[in-house]
């Protein structure tokens, strides 16, 4: 990955964090240390062949049942596009 995509990717991770706290009445160290955990593993395997399976997990453990994705790069809203399934967000 290049440098941009680094920090593209990494500024949504930080974005996604924000919002799941804010979506937790009573957010714990151990919610935000286990969703750094899973966003690592997302990181380290983002060049696996198994990136559909891997997006599927990561739907499964957060519970979502949308998302939002957008490429690393490209600015901060071109590309966008609210998925609802895990197909969709590898696509």
């Amino acid at each position: 990955m290049e440098k941009n995509d680094l920090k593209a990717l990494i500024e949504e991770i930080y974005e996604n964090l924000l919002k799941r706290i804010d979506a937790e009445e009573n957010a714990t160290k151990s919610q935000v240390v286990n969703y750094l955990k899973d966003a690592i593993d997302v990181v380290l395997n983002i060049d696996d062949k198994d990136k559909e399976k891997k997006v599927k997990e990561f739907f499964k453990v957060h519970k979502l049942k949308r998302a939002i994705v957008k490429p690393a790069t490209g600015g901060s809203s071109i590309g966008v596009h609210s998925v609802s399934t895990a197909k969709n967000a590898v696509d």
